[in-house]
């Protein structure tokens, strides 16, 4: 997945579930907006609702990774060697015209520019 690809959310990976998908906003320094992180590099998401599956959208940014026990929906089981972590990218929504975070698994590439 890559800025600029045309993506379609929802649960599954062939046939795109209809249930709503959780989006989230990254927690950000109040003084420079800047998304915080810890020291190991993950951010910390916040649920600020759900966009129906099937939804289109746009990445319009890098991935950021967060552990993925603080996702709605997702198992919090540990990794070998600590917490595990998952990708999430900035996505643009058609419909919505706002841009949210979402877990790449919950992503399905439809589209994507050459580079």
């Amino acid at each position: 997945m890559a800025v600029g690809d045309r993506v379609r959310v929802g649960f599954g990976t062939i046939d795109i579930s209809k249930d709503n998908v959780p989006i989230y906003q990254l927690e950000t320094y109040q003084h420079n907006n800047q998304i915080m992180v810890d020291p190991m590099g993950a951010a910390t998401p916040k649920v600020v609702g759900a966009v129906k599956g099937g939804s289109y959208g746009l990445i319009v940014g890098g991935p950021i990774k967060v552990i993925k026990s603080l996702l709605r929906g997702m198992s919090a089981g540990a990794a070998a060697m600590g917490l595990e972590h998952v990708l999430m990218f900035p996505v643009e929504f058609e419909y919505y015209k706002q841009v949210a975070w979402v877990p790449q698994d919950h992503m399905h590439v439809v589209s994507g520019k050459i580079t």
